[in-house]
C-alpha cells in the first residue's frame, strides 16, 4: 500500500522507486502483486506515462488514510514502550505535593502525555495500596525501615515544631527541641505512621528527654486543631505548612533536623511509565539538591 501511494503520487515507477530508496524491478512486482490480490486494475501504464485508473482514485485516498492511522498507531505504541505516555496512579503523604513542585512541574514539561492520579493519605495506608497493586507509586513520609517495597529516598525535609498562636514558644524565630521537653507531642494513629510516630520520639530522645506522646487522627485537620487548643505540640516538616491550620504556629528547630521524603515502588514494577516517573523524580532530587549529605 506504502508502494501504490508512492507511485500515484509520483506518477513514475523511477521517481517513486527512488523515494522509496529501492530499484525500480521489485517496486513494479509489488504494485502487481497488490492488483492481484484486489482482483483490478490501479494503474494504467505504458512506456510513456503512468495514470491512475478510477479504482487507483478512490484506493489512493483510502490507502492515505490507513496508513495515516498505521503510523498513528506505531506513534502511540513507541511512545508508551518509552513511558512517554500512560497513567499513573501515585499517592501522597500529607504535606509532599507541595515539597515536590519540581518534580511535577518537570513531569508536566518533559512527559505531558503522562497522567497522573494522585490521592493523599497517610503514609503507611500508601505503602500497603502500592503492596496490593491499588497504587503504581507512593512518597511517604518516615516510612518505616522495614516497608517490603522498592524504596528510592527523594528529600530530605526540614523539621518544624508547630505550636499554638498563643503558646510561649510561638514568638520565637527558632527553637531547641529541648525547650519543650514538658510539652506532649501529638503522634499519628499507628496503624497510619508508624513510622513518622518512631522519627517523632527518636528526634526528642537525641535532644535529651522521652516525650509524653498522645495519638491524634491525621484526616482532616484534627493533628492541627488539637494543638491550635493548646493541649499539644507537634513535628512536623516545612512543606506541610501550605496545609497549616490559621490557629498554629511552626518554628524551626535547632539543631536542624530532616524527615525524609520516599518514592515507594513495587520491586517487580516494570511499567514504563512508572519507570519514567521515578527516573524523573531521581533526576530531580539531584539537580535541585534535595538530599542532605548525610543522607547521601
Amino acid at each position: 500500500m506504502r508502494y501504490f501511494v508512492a507511485v500515484a503520487e509520483e506518477l513514475h515507477f523511477t521517481r517513486a522507486a527512488e523515494r522509496l530508496h529501492m530499484a525500480q524491478q521489485p517496486l513494479s512486482a509489488a504494485i502487481a502483486r497488490l492488483e492481484r490480490q484486489l482482483g483490478f486494475k490501479l494503474l494504467e501504464r505504458n512506456t510513456r506515462r503512468v495514470e491512475l485508473t478510477e479504482a487507483g482514485e478512490a484506493f489512493l485516498e483510502a490507502a492515505r488514510a490507513a496508513l495515516a492511522a498505521a503510523d498513528a498507531a506505531v506513534d502511540v505504541a513507541h511512545a508508551a514502550a518509552k513511558g512517554l505516555t500512560g497513567e499513573v496512579a501515585i499517592g501522597m503523604s500529607a504535606g509532599a505535593w507541595y515539597g515536590l513542585g519540581e518534580l511535577f512541574a518537570r513531569l508536566r514539561a518533559d512527559h505531558p502525555g503522562l497522567r497522573l492520579h494522585v490521592r493523599q493519605q497517610s503514609s503507611q495506608p500508601l505503602a500497603r495500596a502500592v503492596g496490593a497493586g491499588e497504587l503504581d507509586l507512593a512518597v511517604g513520609l518516615c516510612v518505616p525501615p522495614d516497608t517490603p517495597l522498592e524504596r528510592h529516598r527523594l528529600k530530605d525535609e526540614p523539621v518544624v515544631l508547630v505550636v499554638a498562636g498563643d503558646h510561649a514558644l510561638a514568638a520565637r524565630d527558632a527553637v531547641a527541641l529541648a525547650d519543650a521537653r514538658d510539652e506532649t507531642f501529638a503522634l499519628d494513629d499507628p496503624a497510619e505512621g508508624p513510622g513518622y510516630n518512631t522519627a517523632v520520639v527518636a528526634l526528642c530522645e537525641a535532644a535529651g528527654f522521652t516525650p509524653a506522646v498522645r495519638e491524634v487522627q491525621t484526616h482532616h485537620d484534627a493533628w492541627e486543631r488539637a494543638i491550635a487548643a493548646g493541649e499539644l505540640v507537634g513535628l512536623t516538616t516545612s512543606c506541610s505548612l501550605h496545609a497549616a491550620h490559621p490557629g498554629v504556629r511552626a518554628i524551626p528547630v535547632t539543631p536542624a533536623a530532616t524527615f525524609p521524603l520516599e518514592l515507594l515502588a513495587r520491586p517487580e514494577e516494570r511499567r514504563p511509565a512508572v519507570r519514567t516517573v521515578i527516573d524523573t523524580a531521581l533526576a530531580t532530587a539531584e539537580r535541585h539538591g534535595w538530599l542532605s549529605a548525610a543522607s547521601g
